[in-house]
C-alpha cells in the first residue's frame, strides 16, 4: 500500500477554496504583556482513522450469487480532545487565536481513497482575558474532555467509485465530521479548524 501525506491546505488550495490563515492578535486583553490578569486558554485537537466500507444486500444472495453492494461509506473512528483552563495572574502580550490544522494521510493521491487517517498537525488555541461577572466570578468553562467515537460519512449508492473521490470533496466531508464534534466535547470549536 502506498501512502500519500498531503496537508489539507494544499488540497483545498488546489480545489480553489478559501483557507482562513493562521494566527491573529487583537487587543481585547492586555496587549503590552505588563498587566497581570486571569487568562482563559482553550486548546483542541482531533485525530481519526477511516476505512471505506461496502454495505451488502444479503437478502438478494443465493448459494450461487454474491450479494449486491447497496452503498459505500467512510467509517471514521476519531478521538477528540478539548482542554479549557484558567491561568491565574498571568502576563501575556495580547490575545491569541491559532487555527487547528489537519493533515490527511491517504492511500490515494487525491481525496480519501479507501483507507487513511486525519491527523492534527497544529492544535487549535484560543488565549484571552478571562470573562468575569459583576462579582468577579470567572464565567469561562474549565476541564478536559477526551472522547472517542465513530461516524459514517460520504455515503454513496453502489460500489465505491474513485472518480468521485477528489480533493474538492475532502473539505465538505471533513466539515461534517468537525461540526459533529461539539456533540462529543462541548467546548470543541469547529470555527477554530482551518478547513
Amino acid at each position: 500500500m502506498s501512502v500519500t501525506i498531503t496537508p489539507l491546505a494544499t488540497i483545498i488550495a488546489a480545489a480553489g477554496q478559501w483557507s482562513p490563515g493562521g494566527t491573529t492578535y487583537n487587543s481585547s486583553g492586555d496587549s503590552s504583556g505588563t498587566t497581570t490578569q486571569d487568562t482563559y486558554v482553550h486548546t483542541q485537537s482531533v485525530d481519526a482513522k477511516y476505512n471505506r466500507v461496502n454495505q451488502y444486500n444479503y437478502s438478494a444472495s443465493t448459494p450461487f450469487t454474491t450479494p449486491s453492494i447497496v452503498q459505500s461509506f467512510l467509517e471514521i473512528s476519531y478521538t477528540v480532545q478539548s482542554n479549557d483552563e484558567i491561568i491565574y495572574n498571568a502576563n501575556f502580550g495580547g490575545d491569541l487565536v491559532s487555527l487547528q490544522v489537519l493533515e490527511l494521510v491517504a492511500d490515494a493521491s487525491s481525496g480519501f481513497g479507501t483507507q487513511g487517517a486525519v491527523n492534527t498537525s497544529a492544535m487549535g488555541v484560543i488565549r484571552r482575558a478571562a470573562r468575569k461577572d459583576a462579582n468577579g466570578i470567572i464565567l469561562d468553562p474549565t476541564g478536559v474532555c477526551v472522547q472517542t467515537g465513530t461516524i459514517n460519512l460520504d455515503v454513496s449508492p453502489g460500489t465505491f467509485n474513485g472518480d468521485y473521490d477528489t480533493s474538492a470533496n475532502v473539505n465538505g466531508i471533513l466539515g461534517q465530521l468537525i461540526n459533529n464534534l461539539p456533540n462529543t466535547c462541548s467546548t470543541f470549536s469547529p470555527t477554530l479548524v482551518d478547513l
